[in-house]
């Protein structure tokens, strides 16, 4: 063994192969590994091929070259990380394998540099899986603005990258816990935030609405909207809003509030109303006038327009009171 500018071990011997592995060397086969540095892998394991140059002048030595490239050295760091592997590392490993160093010349760097390929996964890929996890919820969703780690490194190759949960109120920033898996089977798991725009259809006038008004069908049509601009208290369903009254007058185009709308009363306050009494199979009517307005199920004074005495009752239907006992 002799060094050459102290840097690099060198042994230059006539070598061979029975057989075309590294496991079984014999022969007189020339083959000689010279070490390269620094070096660049894109695998999760460093293969004695990525670290050095295996040559032969003879053709039968093909198929043991083949075999000694192949020979895992070591892991490989995380993709944007490096690390060093010196030469005693290598002869290591060829020693495990069964290679005969006596019988290989070979020429090694004191300490390779190796670097893993990555990548940064651009905010586009991101935005697209975190679409198409909101693509599963019932309602219609919008990525906005993001913000990634921008220190993210994944593999070099091509990566199946997924939202797998999201967390937060809507219209605000939201985080998302993403998973990026490389066709080695690594596994990146990183958060994410991101406004999340959520669009729904809802009930807005199709004409001024005066205070008072009852709406129905034809004053209201169902719009697209962004919920960031509606009111936290605004009617989302048309079944919300018919029979209602206008509490403030209401212009076209505008949502419905639930604070903006009545229900209007069953029995208003002067109008002739029945009187029902019930008792087992026994049933009165009477007919008397309204001292209050009332909404079914509510109780109201009644004034009966025969003897004149108040009464009160609960209100069953527009115009209709049932009498207590």
């Amino acid at each position: 063994m002799r060094k050459i500018n102290l840097a690099l071990v060198v042994i230059w011997l006539v070598s061979g192969y029975a057989a075309a592995t590294p496991n079984n060397i014999a022969g007189q086969r020339s083959i000689t590994i010279t070490g390269r540095t620094p070096v660049t892998v894109s695998k999760p394991v460093i293969l004695l091929n990525d670290l050095a140059e295996i040559t032969s002048d003879t053709l039968a030595d093909d198929e043991a070259v083949i075999a000694l490239g192949k020979i895992t050295v070591a892991a490989a760091p995380l993709p944007g990380k490096e690390t060093s592997i010196d030469a005693n590392t290598i002869i290591g490993r060829l020693k495990q394998e069964g290679v005969n160093l006596e019988k290989i010349g070979y020429a090694l760097p004191r300490s390779v540099l190796v670097k893993r390929a990555g990548r940064t996964i651009g905010e586009a890929e991101i935005s697209r899986a975190i679409s198409e996890f909101l693509a599963h919820s019932s309602k219609e969703m919008q990525v906005g603005s993001l913000h990634a780690p921008s220190d993210l490194v994944v593999d070099a190759g091509e990566i199946d990258l997924k939202a797998l949960s999201i967390e937060g109120a809507t219209n605000a920033q939201r985080a998302f816990s993403m998973l990026a898996s490389s066709k080695f089977g690594e596994r990146t798991e990183f958060k994410v935030t991101a406004r999340v725009e959520e669009w729904r259809q809802v009930p807005v006038a199709t004409r001024p609405l005066a205070k008072g008004v009852l709406i129905n069908q034809s004053d209201f049509v169902m719009a697209r909207l962004n919920t960031s601009q509606l009111p936290a208290d605004a009617a989302t369903e048309s079944d919300q809003l018919l029979g209602l009254k206008v509490k403030e007058d209401l212009g076209i185009g505008e949502v419905f509030r639930r604070n903006q709308m009545l229900l209007p009363a069953a029995i208003e306050t002067g109008a002739r109303v029945s009187m029902v009494y019930r008792s087992g199979g026994l049933e009165a009517s009477a007919s008397g006038i309204a001292l209050e307005s009332g909404h079914i199920g509510q109780i109201v004074k009644i004034r009966n327009e025969n003897s004149n005495k108040v009464i009160s009752g609960k209100v069953i239907e527009s115009g209709l009171v049932e009498v207590a006992q």
